[in-house]
């Protein structure tokens, strides 16, 4: 697979990497890393699980807790950087834009019930993500009180207005950026 060939990349071929990331978990799109700027100013990352890739309306979509520390983030600074590689096929995209939080409605709703009591349980811990533990372990209640999580989960969506491609090529590496503006992409190359 490549995407940088002799013509720029879409915006469709770029999301249906991601929505197979989705739907495929052996995806390398399905596990990317995510950037947020702290309440401390620090930048500050971490893997999640991409669950939702919408072309439409240009959002890719996490779960996670609302006690942690990047839901304190977005709500400080509402945005979101995205990097996903592909080692196999020696592909960079890194995306950005700005996030909203789903701590209630319809989204958040269907989210919650498209989970199984095992995800549900990841949200049901007593104590927030990061706090300390007397011993190894995961600070989980039994799986039969997986439904108390839904107190705790949300939905991040982050709007994707730009995307930065990268392809490293032993015969030379291929960059463009994708930007969105008055509602359509454009792309050009770039020096890598």
């Amino acid at each position: 697979m490549t995407l940088l060939d002799a013509d720029l990349p879409t915006a469709a071929a770029i999301w249906s990497l991601w929505q197979r990331g989705v739907v495929d978990s052996r995806s390398p799109m399905r596990l990317p890393v995510v950037g947020t700027v702290g309440v401390d100013g620090l930048p500050e990352l971490r893997t999640v699980v991409l669950r939702s890739a919408q072309l439409d309306t240009r959002q890719l979509v996490l779960h996670s807790d609302i006690r942690a520390a990047k839901v304190s983030a977005i709500k400080q600074r509402p945005s979101l950087a995205w990097h996903f590689w592909n080692p196999r096929h020696r592909l960079q995209l890194r995306a950005s834009g700005p996030a909203r939080l789903h701590l209630s409605g319809p989204i958040l709703d269907t989210a919650w019930a498209r989970l199984s009591d095992h995800q549900k349980r990841t949200y049901a811990a007593t104590a927030p993500p990061a706090s300390t533990l007397e011993e190894a372990g995961d600070g989980l209640p039994p799986l039969q009180q997986a439904e108390s999580g839904r107190a705790n989960f949300c939905v991040v969506a982050g709007t994707i207005n730009h995307i930065d491609v990268l392809q490293l090529r032993r015969g030379g590496h291929r960059r463009c950026l994708l930007s969105w503006s008055e509602d359509r992409w454009s792309a050009q190359w770039v020096v890598p």
